[in-house]
């Protein structure tokens, strides 16, 4: 599992992206997730969504 996906251990802000990339963007968010090394944008969305409601 990558790294950038470990959600438990982010920071306020990074939990903030996090929370702003499952509302939407564009550009950036296509950016972001292929810095963090996942493909397509909607794998990063989906794998962020699924953490944070495991965390819940």
């Amino acid at each position: 599992m990558n790294a950038y996906l470990r959600i438990d251990s982010y920071t306020f802000t990074e939990n903030l992206i996090a929370d702003y990339i499952l509302q939407d963007s564009a550009t950036a968010n296509i950016r972001f997730s292929k810095k963090t090394g996942v493909k397509m944008f909607i794998n990063l969305k989906m794998n962020l969504l699924k953490k944070k409601n495991n965390k819940k």
